[in-house]
């Protein structure tokens, strides 16, 4: 507990000395307080980030500020972005049942129908580390194809493994390695782009709100996994159903981001940067 209390506080130190911070945000401030030099100095960071020469001028984006006195909450579902964040919440909601539900219970399930501890626990592990090589190949399909229809196919590709993993339940150890690696990449992977697509929909005055938003709904679907999932297994369900019944969130999920209209919520500077 103690390593656990340490480790986080030396985070912020280096975080503290050493993270950037947003260019588009700098240049934002820099726009409102009419500080050439602040400009300057932004203009120079995005430069080098967009891997551009001098070409990339101050005065080429358009900085204005259509409703400059929204900020936090109210800028959050300003500005025609209301549906989008409440889709967003949503997602965030039911992605994060998924997760954590399956994080909480699999040992619990896998060592119930018959698998040994050890492996039990080895199984759930591995979904962490599908989770990784998720966040890593989702971000590849998403910036080829655009995130939506990547995050949304996935969520439905998720329900589809998550079914199939009920009915495998009680297979060989390789099998349900597999399909708790692909579980993680769909699931973890799938919230780590969520997190990502969050960041790009919001305008720079008003993205800490908005991320921060979602990510407070995502939570009280974090707390609510857990205790779903229990019940289910309370109320004496075989496993085929539990199963299919957490399939259902992984569609909600698809379903509220692929209704998310993407043209409207970001501002223009954004999208030259």
């Amino acid at each position: 507990f103690i390593l656990g209390g340490v480790l986080p506080l030396l985070l912020v130190v280096i975080l503290v000395l050493f993270l950037p911070e947003s260019a588009l945000f700098k240049a934002d401030r820099a726009a409102r307080t009419k500080a050439p030099a602040d400009a300057e100095k932004a203009m120079a960071l995005i430069r080098r980030l967009a891997g551009r020469g001098a070409e990339l001028s101050f005065e080429a984006f358009d900085w204005s500020r259509p409703e400059e006195d929204r900020v936090g909450l109210s800028g959050v579902l300003a500005s025609g972005r209301l549906a989008g964040s409440l889709l967003l919440w949503a997602a965030f909601f039911c992605s994060l049942i998924l997760f954590y539900g399956l994080v909480s219970w699999l040992p619990t399930i896998l060592s119930g129908a018959g698998l040994s501890q050890e492996n039990a626990i080895i199984v759930a592990a591995i979904l962490n580390l599908g989770a990784i090589a998720g966040g890593i190949g989702l971000a590849w399909l998403a910036d080829r194809f655009g995130p939506v229809g990547t995050i949304a196919s996935n969520y439905v590709f998720a329900a589809v493994v998550c079914i199939v993993f009920g009915f495998s339940v009680g297979q060989a150890l390789p099998v349900l390695l597999v399909l708790s690696a692909v579980l993680g990449f769909r699931f973890g992977g799938g919230q780590i782009i969520l997190n990502a697509f969050a960041s790009a929909y919001y305008p720079t005055p008003v993205r800490s709100s908005g991320v921060g938003a979602a990510m407070v709904a995502g939570r009280a679907g974090s707390l609510t996994g857990p205790l779903l999932g229990g019940a289910l297994i309370g109320a004496g369900l075989g496993l085929p159903l539990i199963f299919s019944l957490m399939a259902i969130p992984a569609l909600a999920t698809g379903a509220a981001v692929g209704a998310i209209k993407t043209g409207g919520s970001e501002t223009k500077r954004d999208e030259r940067a």
